[in-house]
């Protein structure tokens, strides 16, 4: 599962001149491990190929989110909420392309409509203080929300290039010659 979060950056005379540190992080983790999206605001799933389960499990993941407000996935609403119980509205839809195979998908922008969204959304929106927003995190996002908060680009590009190792150690497929004949 992927997701995107905020986190608050420096302000007042100085926001000029000092870039904000990242406030948007990609994580890779088993979403059956989660409870919630807390405390992301944005949901993208590449969902193409996600088994019914999963869709259910996210469901209610989202159900249980106070910060959810959008999700991004390629499947329309007849699947993604009469058959899978999503609240949410679709807004947009966009049909893409995928770069290297030219393979087509309509992408589906969608607002939450579950009831924490809504009571959410109803609260006059104060920016979260840092521990405010690890607090507020399920613990499968966590580690990555913690990169985010010491505000150390380069502690988080060591952690990237840690990460890309650590998927260049994944077995490859070997493929035997081609048998020829005559």
């Amino acid at each position: 599962a992927g997701a995107g979060g905020h986190v608050s950056h420096i302000g007042g005379e100085l926001a000029p001149l000092v870039p904000p540190p990242p406030n948007c992080i990609f994580l890779e983790a088993d979403a059956y491990d989660a409870k919630s999206f807390d405390p992301f605001t944005h949901v993208y799933m590449f969902d193409i190929g996600f088994p019914p389960n999963l869709f259910l499990h996210i469901a209610e993941c989202l159900r249980n989110s106070s910060s959810a407000k959008w999700v991004l996935c390629y499947h329309g609403p007849k699947l993604m909420c009469n058959e899978y119980g999503f609240e949410m509205e679709l807004v947009k839809q966009l049909a893409t392309s995928m770069h290297g195979s030219g393979e087509g998908h309509t992408a589906y922008l969608y607002k939450c409509t579950h009831a924490k969204a809504r009571q959410a959304a109803a609260r006059p929106a104060a920016r979260p203080t840092d521990a405010q927003v690890l607090r507020s995190s399920d613990p499968v996002w966590r580690g990555g929300l913690e990169l985010l908060a010491e505000k150390d680009v380069g502690t988080l590009s060591d952690w990237v290039a840690t990460q890309q190792a650590a998927g260049d150690e994944r077995p490859k497929r070997s493929r035997k010659p081609p048998t020829r004949l005559g």
